[in-house]
């Protein structure tokens, strides 16, 4: 992954952030930020994120980890 592409996905995490701060129980923003977290290779920042979007019910992330266990993908 190059600069460019590293901050630019730092610059959406910093969104994220700011949509999640006003609407904590927002499932789906939890779930897209672990996953680019974990394309940022914050291995536990993705695995918290995506504890509180399973937490608040969003079931997808589950399905999510399930494919990457499977897989057992780690982003290059």
């Amino acid at each position: 992954m190059n600069n460019n592409t590293e901050q630019s996905l730092q610059e959406i995490i910093h969104d994220f952030n700011s949509d999640i701060k006003p609407h904590p129980a927002f499932a789906d923003a939890y779930c897209t930020r672990g996953m680019l977290k974990y394309c940022l290779r914050d291995i536990n920042g993705a695995f918290n994120d995506w504890s509180v979007a399973i937490d608040l019910g969003c079931k997808n992330t589950v399905l999510l980890i399930k494919y990457l266990t499977l897989f057992n993908t780690i982003p290059e």
